[in-house]
């Protein structure tokens, strides 16, 4: 009876179906209508892992190789699926020169690929490149994952001659004391749009050079670079080639590096829209067991005149909220009016005088877009106990200010119990 229904009910039918492999693949056997349509989504997506070493079994790439390759049997010709791969998903537990080759073979036989996700162990010796796109040149791949410890900026500079290459991940990045310089710039500059880079601290120069390839860039991922001059001046460096183009910047704070002090100047980035930030940023401060007296910046004047949407990460050693003690924000409780200290060395009847700036800058025309405001606690979970997110409750004045503005603000803090 299957078989005999309309093209669009089989399709319909085949959709519902496109998660469960082992279905489609039944029905591509039973005639070659259900074959010429369960086919593409069966192929669309692929996952598979390049075995290090020969083993008992036939290895899943060998395998996929044989059907992309062998297109016929002795009674039935049929068109390769390779053009029907879109999604390819690859893991190389122990990258070595052998698995990058046949990775190359098979990135050869797929040119309808647009999204590439690579998977990397510890234990390779060198990154994977892209030295098959000279057969291959992927002219349709618009998303890459590239998660492997060993790719450096150089080697990642390389794939950004993609043409429609539009978002790319590195979530690690090998950092050596001297990093091979780039190859040349390209010609034609890279139409990239989205590019996240995890939690690699990055030196000014290296993310310049590199963010110079992509002139289109609207959204960055990026731990804050480090210099050894000021955090200031080393993302004015940084982010200069971007600096036209930039509509979303996510910043934070890169595993192991140093305490993050001073305001970042984004007032200049005519086209930043949403602001993600960890607090260090913001705010030049101090301990508290270091004084009471703190510097307070205003964060407006930090801010581009068209931003929609700021977010600033804390860390509980902060005192971001200005608690009466460390004890009460360890475990979230908000701060009474009666007994915490003032936030702001202007006005010291005030204690969040820095948020309700914010939403008097809407008011005044500074901020004229501004319509989310959210601060977040982020704090490491030490063995034996679990964080539960609560939202902090602010009090009526401030919530009046921003109610007025309509500028939405969250505060979410982690309260603590024991696992």
């Amino acid at each position: 009876m299957l078989p005999s229904l309309p093209p669009e009910i089989l399709r319909l039918i085949i959709a519902h179906l496109s998660t469960s492999p082992p279905t489609l693949l039944a029905l591509a056997r039973l005639t070659p209508t259900l074959h010429a349509l369960a086919l593409p989504p069966l192929y669309s997506t692929i996952a598979l892992t390049i075995a290090p070493r020969p083993s008992p079994q036939t290895p899943q790439y060998e395998l996929l190789l044989r059907t992309l390759t062998s297109t016929s049997t002795s009674t039935t010709t049929y068109p390769s699926p390779a053009p029907l791969i879109h999604h390819l998903t690859l893991t190389l537990p122990t990258p070595t020169a052998p698995s990058h080759r046949r990775l190359a073979t098979l990135l050869r036989l797929l040119p309808n690929l647009t999204a590439l996700h690579l998977h990397a162990g510890r234990d390779g010796r060198a990154a994977f490149a892209p030295t098959f796109l000279a057969q291959n040149p992927l002219t349709n791949l618009s998303e890459l994952v590239l998660a492997d410890p060993q790719l450096s900026i150089p080697a990642l500079a390389a794939w950004l001659v993609l043409p429609a290459l539009r978002a790319l991940t590195a979530p690690t990045l090998l950092f050596p004391i001297n990093p091979p310089p780039m190859s040349p710039a390209p010609s034609s500059p890279s139409a990239l749009q989205a590019l996240n880079l995890g939690t690699t601290c990055l030196a000014p120069a290296l993310l310049a050079a590199l963010l110079a390839r992509t002139p289109r860039l609207e959204t960055l991922t990026i731990a804050v670079p480090t210099g050894g001059g000021s955090i200031r001046a080393a993302v004015a460096e940084g982010l200069a080639p971007v600096r036209g183009t930039l509509r979303v910047l996510r910043m934070g704070e890169g595993e192991g590096a140093p305490r993050i002090e001073g305001g970042v100047d984004l007032s200049g980035y005519g086209a930043l829209r949403e602001v993600n930030l960890p607090a260090g940023c913001v705010f030049a401060t101090r301990m508290p067991e270091q004084g009471a007296g703190r510097e307070r910046g205003t964060v407006v004047g930090l801010l581009p005149r068209g931003v929609e949407s700021l977010q600033i990460a804390f860390p509980f050693t902060h005192s971001i909220l200005e608690p009466p003690s460390t004890a009460l924000f360890f475990y979230g409780s908000p701060c009474s009016s009666s007994t915490a200290t003032s936030f702001s060395t202007a006005e010291p009847q005030w204690k969040w005088a820095w948020m309700a700036d914010l939403a008097r800058a809407k008011l005044e025309g500074t901020l004229p877009a501004l319509r989310s405001v959210r601060l977040e606690e982020r704090i490491k979970q030490p063995r034996g106990f679990v964080y539960d997110r609560i939202v902090w409750t602010p009090p009526g004045e401030l919530a009046g200010v921003f109610e007025d503005a309509e500028v939405e603000l969250v505060v979410w803090l982690r309260g603590i119990k024991g696992a």
